[in-house]
């Protein structure tokens, strides 16, 4: 699950090239002072660009995005992507990666995020040991994140 709790924050998806089509099948719930309104959008994407794929919530409401698909529908051609949470100023890279043709990306209820290929194996990431190299005892990474190259399906 992810929070948009200010009338600026979204989550977008930059798109790096085009392609047929990238689909995104968003759902969420909205919390209006205990006023729960379930809610969709769905969003096809033609062109290398930045896509607001869940908007702001209204005023005094919170927006629980509960399941996101981003899938990439072309039959030959990958695209980068990125998806990002954005408050109006910062963004945040949430997770990143290639979608070569018929794969898809996955937000699910426990907020984690899957990556499958196209035949639905999911794909695993492994971080470098060097990640994981902190300063004065800390570490500067404590989660797998995407890093290009790294992945397989497992």
């Amino acid at each position: 699950m992810l929070l948009l709790t200010s009338t600026s924050d979204i989550l977008r998806l930059v798109v790096g090239s085009a392609v047929t089509t990238i689909g995104v099948a968003a759902y969420y719930v909205d919390n209006a002072a205990g006023t729960i309104t379930p809610g969709r959008t769905l969003t096809n994407i033609t062109t290398a660009t930045t896509t607001t794929i869940v908007a702001a919530p209204g005023a005094s409401t919170q927006r629980n995005i509960r399941t996101v698909t981003i899938s990439n529908n072309s039959a030959s051609a990958s695209a980068f992507v990125t998806i990002q949470q954005f408050d109006g100023t910062t963004s945040v890279d949430l997770f990143d990666a290639t979608l070569l043709a018929g794969e898809t990306i996955k937000l699910v209820e426990d907020g984690s995020w899957s990556h499958r290929d196209a035949s639905g194996a999911e794909y695993t990431y492994n971080v470098p040991a060097q990640a994981n190299l902190g300063i004065a005892g800390t570490l500067a990474e404590t989660s797998p994140r995407m890093i290009s190259g790294t992945c397989s399906p497992s």
